[in-house]
């Protein structure tokens, strides 16, 4: 059976949706279909019980009720100005070892309290440098990611993942390529 991974894109004048599916022993992924519904109302956002305005909520609800979320697995796209990314470079490639230091290394260098964030990181490069690792982490305000989630309860619709919009593509590409 194939497996559905949708991928949702909530942006300021449009909504898009991709269904990709996983097929055969090879696991290679196909285009199943995409729909794009327009943002009506553009009106900014002046709350912060909100991510969203109005109008993106429309469109959202629209799409859930035409059942573009099921079944599969839901992917949200956070947009660049909801999350924050910096390089870290460690003397060291033990995930264990990075994990365990991440915060600490992350927090003198960015203007937030770590334990306020919700993190997510990958090594780009082991060994670009003899004995060291290049890592990116991408961190947003756990606030604003409630928010996001709790509006998106609210049209129904229940993300298994959320990924940063730039650095997404890069997790469909297996790692080692």
């Amino acid at each position: 059976m194939a497996q559905r991974i949708i991928g949702l894109d909530i942006g300021a004048g449009s909504i898009k949706v991709l269904h990709l599916e996983r097929r055969g022993r090879s696991g290679d992924l196909e285009v199943a279909h995409y729909q794009e519904r327009p943002v009506t109302t553009t009106t900014a956002v002046t709350t912060p019980q909100c991510v969203w305005n109005d109008g993106q909520m429309d469109a959202l609800r629209a799409l859930q009720q035409d059942g573009a979320f099921s079944p599969g697995m839901v992917v949200v796209a956070l947009s660049g100005s909801d999350v924050a990314s910096q390089m870290l470079r460690f003397p060291f490639s033990d995930p264990k070892k990075i994990e365990a230091v991440l915060g600490n290394e992350l927090e003198p260098n960015i203007p937030f309290d770590v334990d306020d964030l919700v993190l997510s990181w990958r090594p780009l490069a082991i060994g670009a440098a003899p004995g060291l690792t290049d890592v990116l982490v991408c961190f947003a305000q756990k606030t604003k990611v409630s928010t996001m989630l709790r509006q998106l309860g609210e049209v129904g619709i229940d993300p298994q993942h959320l990924v940063v919009q730039g650095p997404a593509v890069a997790n469909l590409v297996p790692r080692g390529m």
